[in-house]
């Protein structure tokens, strides 16, 4: 049961980067397209606007393409015949 908790520790870590990567990354490319100047401390309305767009944009691409996946890797997974299922199938009891 614990190598069971550390693999799952060490999933959860591992999902965590990578969203966290994903997160930077979506900021990076935002930020690049919509500041274009750094004079103020507040964004001027068209930045503002830009970047909310820009985030609305790439946080749908994602969801829809988590979406894909998901459903992509449940037809994968449906093709695939249950671990042991076979193998109490030709026994008695």
């Amino acid at each position: 049961n614990t190598k069971m908790d550390e693999i799952e520790a060490a999933l959860q870590t591992a999902s965590m980067r990578e969203f966290l990567t994903h997160y930077n990354q979506m900021v990076q490319s935002c930020f690049s397209r919509c500041v274009h100047t750094l004079w103020d401390r507040r964004l001027t309305d068209s930045e503002l606007s830009c970047s909310n767009n820009c985030i609305a944009t790439l946080i749908a691409s994602q969801g829809r393409i988590s979406q894909a996946y998901l459903t992509a890797s449940g037809k994968t997974f449906a093709r695939q015949p249950a671990s042991g299922a076979e193998d109490s199938a030709g026994t008695s009891s």
